[in-house]
């Protein structure tokens, strides 16, 4: 059934945004939210908490998947995601215009938003706090979520992405501040940007590649990461291929994203309409223990919390 106040929502965020920063396109999102959070048809679970609509508080939260000494921050909707519909994302191939549906759905993130309105609210609170409060703000908020919570890790845009350069420089600005604190990671499929800044930032930023032809795939002196389809004809080649390392879906007992120094190809099971494909569901559980390169394994419920 089509949720009508929904799409109508997502519809007016397209619209809106033009990923600029202005004070007009944030005036715009502003009342965007603020009609979608008031109206009375829209069900009390899809609405974000009121302390979050005064637009001058980071959205930070922590999940199953990233673990228990990770921060999230997203500055951006993975709903509307810059890197996609600009054509840097082999993984989603739709939101490519102002209008139509938006009923494509490859990449986690943008099932997640999908699924959530709430979801891609606070992306969007973040998105524009991140555009008007000060840096020593934005820092100050980060750094009392690490401490209460003590964590090690920053995790930038765990679903959307960096809209510009200057959007990477003010997080990586960010991470230098926190270096002492925490070790800050993310990940861009936008190979001009990535080029730009990987070998002079304080994150570890790894360069998503999407679906790749593993056959022609190589170790690079940077970090990249690959997406494969979930089936064991795919998988099977690679888990005895020292050039790739799987994702163990459990980021609070890997350090595989967060160490520059290890160049070795991180493998993504695709992702799609909501689901999350993990190893153990093509090749079963005995040959993941055997074969994986990591310790353990979780089966995440993405159950998500704020911290602010």
């Amino acid at each position: 059934m089509v949720n009508k106040e929904f799409e109508s929502f997502k519809l007016s965020i397209v619209k809106a945004m033009d990923f600029s920063g202005s004070e007009d396109e944030i005036n715009k999102l502003k009342k965007t939210i603020l009609d979608y959070n008031n109206n009375p048809l829209v069900n009390e679970k899809n609405k974000v908490d009121v302390d979050f609509l005064s637009f001058d508080k980071l959205y930070l939260s922590q999940n199953d998947k990233t673990g228990p000494h990770t921060i999230n921050m997203n500055i951006s909707s993975g709903f509307y995601c810059y890197e996609c519909i600009k054509g840097h994302c082999n993984v989603q191939d739709t939101l490519n215009s102002k209008k139509g549906k938006f009923d494509k759905i490859i990449c986690y993130s943008l099932a997640n938003n999908n699924r959530l309105a709430r979801t891609m609210t606070y992306g969007l609170i973040n998105y524009i706090v991140f555009n008007t409060l000060p840096i020593d703000e934005l820092v100050k908020q980060i750094k009392r979520a690490i401490d209460e919570t003590n964590s090690y890790y920053l995790r930038f845009n765990e679903m959307g992405s960096f809209y510009s350069l200057d959007s990477f420089w003010k997080c990586d600005e960010i991470a230098k501040i926190l270096k002492e604190d925490v070790i800050s990671y993310s990940y861009t499929s936008n190979k001009k940007l990535f080029d730009k800044v990987h070998k002079n930032s304080f994150m570890t930023l790894s360069l998503s590649l999407g679906f790749a032809d593993v056959d022609n795939v190589k170790i690079e002196d940077y970090k990249q990461t690959i997406v494969v389809q979930d089936n064991y004809e795919t998988i099977k080649p690679l888990l005895d291929d020292d050039r790739f390392v799987f994702c163990n879906e459990d980021c609070s007992n890997c350090s595989q994203c967060k160490n520059k120094d290890n160049n070795k190809i991180t493998v993504f099971i695709r992702h799609g309409a909501g689901h999350s494909y993990h190893l153990t569901d093509v090749i079963g559980i005995e040959c993941f223990k055997n074969k994986q390169r990591h310790s353990m394994f979780k089966n995440m419920s993405f159950v998500s919390k704020s911290l602010t």
